[in-house]
């Protein structure tokens, strides 16, 4: 997935489409979890003279989405990623986030994948679940300890309990 990644933004940064603006922070994937691997990264651009993001679908065309307003809490600064600083690729991490899904019981329908700098780059991996649960694992993206795992029923959203 890492090489993958690399080859999306090495593509992007040499096409047309692609604005030279702002900085790399973030890509993302989401799709059914037996179709990971035929699935299109997201990369996202922040440029923070405008506090916006453009994102780029880099599949075999690039689609570019201008320059979203950015959703954060204002004391959260949006951080560049340095792609040559990830050390572990997300399928280096696979063997964990199945032990921790056959731990909990639970079988991935959809799974989303983000890469995103927190004070550290992280793997930020959430599945929804047959169960209809929604399963959170953070990953250092430079060392591969797990950071944190969560579940939370995906119904609690429903009642306003995932917020308490």
């Amino acid at each position: 997935m890492l090489s993958k990644l690399k080859t999306a933004y090495e593509k992007l940064i040499h096409s047309k489409e692609f604005k030279h603006e702002g900085f790399f922070c973030g890509a993302f994937i989401m799709c059914n979890s037996k179709e990971l691997d035929n699935t299109d990264w997201q990369i996202d651009f922040y440029n923070n003279k405008r506090d916006t993001i453009t994102t780029y679908l880099v599949g075999s065309k690039i689609e570019v989405t201008d320059d979203s307003k950015v959703f954060k809490n204002e004391k959260v600064d949006i951080e560049e990623i340095k792609l040559e600083n990830i050390k572990v690729n997300f399928n280096d991490i696979k063997e964990e986030l199945n032990k921790i899904l056959k731990e909990k019981q639970e079988e991935p329908v959809k799974i989303t994948i983000i890469l995103q700098n927190q004070k550290i780059p992280i793997w930020n991996i959430i599945y929804i679940t047959q169960k209809f649960n929604l399963l959170n694992v953070r990953i250092d993206a430079v060392t591969g300890i797990l950071i944190d795992e969560k579940i939370v029923p995906l119904l609690s959203f429903e009642n306003g309990y995932a917020n308490k």
